[in-house]
């Protein structure tokens, strides 16, 4: 993180396109956590602007991914999604139904981001419900990504907010584990 804020310093004037360039390199790596990005965006822009420049970063990111993956990758990666349930579920599905797991995914913090991206790019997802869908479920985790960088940037040694965040990931997830198991 300290690299990343000391980079947005130096060249303040285009700190917005270098945090979304960064967020950008990580979607296509696909399995880097953005949370240093995210963390760096909330001290650098503050949390209003930072969350913005998180959000636009992971969604144009993602839709880079998304479409590079649908280009090249599909045959390699068809054999990857047995961990999750849900995965297979979008690489088989299309339309609507694409839609909503797709954003169930993304709210999920501990599912790679890249790894749902596959999944969308094996799916018949057309482009304005995939950017849709990815924009609206990374809003939680962006926002919980934030809760956490907070807690331990402001805690001082208490991490109550570390603590509270953790709870909120933990339960988001055992939520969407049971929901989506019965989708």
């Amino acid at each position: 993180m300290d690299n990343v804020l000391r980079l947005l310093s130096e060249y303040s004037q285009y700190a917005i396109i270098i945090s979304i360039l960064i967020s950008i390199i990580i979607a296509i790596l696909g399995l880097v956590p953005s949370v240093f990005v995210t963390g760096a965006n909330l001290i650098f822009f503050g949390p209003f602007i930072g969350f913005i420049v998180s959000l636009l970063g992971e969604t144009i990111g993602n839709y880079i991914s998304f479409k590079l993956y649908k280009k090249g990758l599909k045959e390699s990666i068809e054999k990857r999604f047995s961990k999750y349930k849900i995965l297979e579920k979008i690489s088989e599905s299309e339309g609507n139904k694409a839609t909503f797991l797709i954003f169930q995914a993304r709210v999920i913090p501990f599912i790679p981001s890249g790894i749902v991206t596959l999944a969308a790019a094996l799916s018949k997802i057309d482009d304005f419900r995939y950017i849709f869908a990815t924009c609206i479920g990374k809003i939680p985790s962006i926002g919980l990504e934030m809760l956490v960088s907070y807690g331990i940037l402001k805690s001082g040694g208490k991490y109550i907010q570390l603590i509270i965040g953790v709870l909120a990931v933990y339960l988001i997830y055992k939520t969407f584990k049971k929901e989506t198991s019965n989708v």
